[in-house]
């Protein structure tokens, strides 16, 4: 496409320069003849006789390296050289009628022997009345042979051109197709499941930003396809869990409903397996009442109850009060140490419901006779309640997944342990801003701690302490 577009501009090209040189060709040819006819004048004045005219012919043909010859007012050649063999009738009659009729110089082409002349004739006049006229002619070669030359360059330099441009648009289509294709392959691999591959920034300006767009989505799409695989994950282990710890409790109901259906168990012993019965049924109560706590929280993004102006020394000695008779059934003392903080704006419920898991979970880690210490400080804008129990510690590898769902340190649950409290707890302090934490304390056991802000909605509260090194804590993912 680029070489015919570079034949037809060279065509048009020469064929209007060689028309520029014709045209400039008969003008300078006519001007010539004109100066010639002014000299031959006396030619037919009888001031120069046929000799002195035949000699200054030939001398103005070799000087103008052009054919030149007189005619009459009939158009009959009457003075000539005789060396170039001009013929009587040189001219068309239509030339010659525009010239010795009309009066009118002449400049044109005409057909001749070796190829195409440039003809010019200009008539003479004596008076008014004209009585010959004088032509020249010259071989239209030279202008030809120079519009071939310059059809050479403009060919030459627009194939010089037409490599340069095929060059450069090579280079520019491999700059811009490079990170395109780049692109076209590390979507394909994203596609093929590949989600680590990623392209560098490269190319034009728009090139560069689809590419850093791209490294963002696959990033992205990363992150998500390893939330569903752990939300997978979860799940699975969440039935699991929730299937062991539904049959151990529904078994040891069967079995004593069962013995107690074929009489086996009777008196004292009749009595004391309606006992455990009934306690395995409170404790699948508990279980199926942490699920369904547990799944509201999963469901909604908010709280369920709104922010409350609340006096926290009554609030928790009513609250430790409901905690004892469970701590005491274990050999455990409960202990408020200290309460810093009069008056706080929060959630008293989801409060409530975070202290207990935390004091439950102790209690439950804590040997008989152990203490259970509870304390409230006033920290950063905010309320930092702690409790310390004196249990073993949490193992080092179930440190980082505390807080997660159905993680004890007995996977046997034979302490009851359901596995949700101290998620429960994590989730409801996040949902107020706050942080949860674990960490060991120096004389044994473990410092169960968290803070949330108290400020009035609409106020921001200062930033939580940083995490100090060997804790546990449970953050936003």
């Amino acid at each position: 496409m680029a070489l015919l577009l570079l034949a037809t501009t060279a065509g048009f090209s020469f064929a209007a320069f060689r028309q520029y040189l014709v045209y400039d060709q008969q003008r300078q040819v006519l001007d010539r003849d004109e100066q010639v006819a002014r000299v031959l004048t006396g030619f037919f004045t009888g001031a120069i006789d046929e000799p002195t005219a035949t000699y200054l012919l030939g001398g103005l043909e070799g000087a103008l390296a052009a054919r030149a010859y007189v005619v009459n007012d009939s158009g009959d050649v009457i003075l000539s050289t005789g060396r170039l063999n001009v013929p009587p009738a040189a001219v068309p009659p239509a030339v010659l009628q525009q010239v010795l009729w009309r009066v009118t110089p002449w400049s044109g082409t005409l057909a001749a022997p070796g190829g195409t002349d440039v003809v010019a004739g200009v008539p003479i006049l004596l008076g008014r009345a004209v009585v010959g006229g004088v032509f020249l002619e010259e071989p239209l070669a030279p202008a030809t042979s120079r519009a071939a030359g310059l059809l050479g360059r403009l060919l030459l330099g627009g194939a010089l051109g037409a490599l340069l441009a095929a060059g450069a648009a090579q280079w520019l289509a491999r700059r811009l197709s490079r990170p395109l294709v780049a692109l076209r392959e590390a979507a394909t691999a994203v596609a093929e499941g590949r989600l680590d591959v990623r392209v560098a920034p490269e190319g034009p300006e728009e090139v560069a930003e689809l590419g850093v767009r791209f490294n963002q989505m696959a990033e992205n799409l990363a992150r998500l396809v390893e939330d569903l695989r752990r939300e997978s994950a979860l799940r699975d282990e969440l039935l699991a869990h929730v299937a062991h710890d539904l049959k151990t409790p529904l078994t040891a109901v069967r079995g004593y409903l069962e013995a107690l259906l074929d009489h086996v168990l009777t008196g004292p012993e009749a009595e004391r397996a309606v006992a455990v019965a009934h306690q395995e049924t409170l404790r699948l109560q508990r279980l199926v009442l942490r699920l369904l706590q547990a799944a509201r929280l999963e469901a909604t993004a908010g709280l369920p109850e709104s922010v409350t102006r609340f006096a926290v020394a009554p609030w928790l000695q009513g609250l430790m009060a409901a905690l004892e008779p469970e701590a005491a059934s274990r050999g455990v003392a409960l202990a408020l140490e200290g309460v810093a903080v009069a008056e706080a704006t929060g959630y008293p419920d989801a409060l409530a419901e975070v202290v207990q898991n935390l004091v439950d979970n102790a209690v439950k880690v804590s040997p008989a006779g152990a203490r259970v210490r509870v304390r409230v400080l006033a920290e950063g804008g905010g309320m930092r309640v702690e409790v310390d129990d004196e249990g073993p510690g949490v193992p080092p590898e179930l440190a980082e997944r505390v807080f997660e769902p159905f993680v004890t340190g007995d996977r046997a649950r034979s302490g009851g342990s359901t596995g949700l409290g101290l998620s429960i707890a994590a989730r409801l302090v996040r949902r107020m801003g706050g942080r949860i934490q674990l960490e060991p304390r120096p004389g044994g056991g473990t410092r169960a701690w968290f803070w949330v802000p108290l400020a009035a909605p609409g106020r921001e509260a200062e930033a939580p302490p940083p995490l100090a090194a060997g804790r546990v804590a449970a953050e936003d993912r």
